[in-house]
């Protein structure tokens, strides 16, 4: 499955290059008006080098944008958790990232899923009937679970933490 985040952001990032390209036209109408056909031949050769460079900035600011967006999403969570995934043939990692505002995202080879976090009782939280995560704020301590079985915490910041117990 897709990121809808993802499409979103390839539409953009095409739409830019549609008008890159577009705009570009003017750099050979405008050469020809300065030194006629030196400056349109100037122009032309000039035009694709000019698009190249314009869209390579668009799409490494796009790229940059959307890697700094997903640094404060990780930075914003109150406890990560590492979950692991077998196939037949491999071993892939899950990282859970449960953020004090309800919600929860999942990295999976650079596609990030979101999912809601339930509060089951006044010291732990689930995400999606299969991440438990109980906290022991008075020792300081975070079991987490998935199905059952134990799984690695990696991040906890107990400050969200107390603050998101406290709340509710």
């Amino acid at each position: 499955m897709i990121n809808e985040n993802y499409i979103y952001v390839l539409m953009l990032a095409f739409a830019l290059s549609i008008i890159i390209v577009m705009a570009s036209v003017i750099i050979p109408i405008r050469l020809f008006n300065w030194k006629r056909w030196k400056g349109l031949i100037l122009g032309l050769v000039l035009q694709p080098i000019v698009c190249a460079i314009l869209i390579f900035c668009v799409f490494m600011g796009i790229v940059g944008y959307t890697k700094s967006k997903a640094d404060r999403q990780r930075e914003s969570a109150m406890v990560a958790v590492c979950t692991v995934q077998t196939d037949s043939a491999k071993t892939d990692t899950l990282t859970w990232y449960i953020k004090a505002d309800d919600e929860c995202f999942q990295v999976y080879k650079k596609d990030i899923k979101a999912f809601d976090v339930i509060r089951l009782d006044q010291a732990s939280v689930g995400v999606e009937d299969r991440i438990v995560v109980k906290f022991n704020v008075k020792k300081k301590q975070v079991v987490a679970t998935d199905f059952g079985k134990p799984i690695k915490v990696e991040k906890v910041d107990w400050d969200q933490v107390r603050d998101y117990l406290n709340k509710k």
